[in-house]
């Protein structure tokens, strides 16, 4: 919860560590000047909402992730969190159907889309369709990858 707010600076702010981290932020903040006045030592941090923040949601901004980062799959997203912060992000956003690394279902008959299992831990992702079922491990497992291939 320190932030670098100026060479060989570190700032402490109350507000700004009782918010999340967010793969969808709906806030972010910087660090400016104080108004004059205030008794923090010269710098304040200023929040911005990003979109329309609705009462009760919780307040989530980007810790410092790559923009390039944040336009990718859950999995990339969470291997850098972890690797970066330490933790597992957990936030809405990686909770829900990694739709940028979904495709067609090739089960005959099928129209739905394949997508990562919602909630799984990096390293036991699962690709299941959401409308048969059927899991995308089964069938590459068994030697029917081709099957697959035109899918993707």
């Amino acid at each position: 919860n320190a932030f670098e707010v100026g060479p060989r600076q570190v700032g402490l702010f109350e507000w700004g560590s009782l918010s999340s981290h967010s793969c969808r932020p709906n806030m972010d903040g910087a660090v400016c000047q104080s108004a004059s006045g205030t008794d923090t030592g010269g710098v304040e941090w200023e929040f911005r909402a990003l979109r329309g923040i609705q009462p009760g949601e919780l307040l989530g901004w980007n810790y410092n992730l790559p923009e390039l980062a944040l336009a990718c799959g859950t999995a990339v997203r969470q291997d850098e969190m972890l690797d970066r912060k330490g933790f597992l992000c957990r936030c809405e956003r990686c909770g829900a159907a990694d739709y940028l690394r979904s495709f067609r279902c090739p089960a005959d008959g099928c129209v739905g889309y394949v997508v990562r299992e919602t909630g799984a831990r990096p390293g036991k992702e699962r690709m299941v369709c959401q409308s048969c079922g059927e899991e995308a491990g089964e069938r590459l497992g068994t030697g029917e990858s081709e099957g697959w291939a035109g899918h993707f």
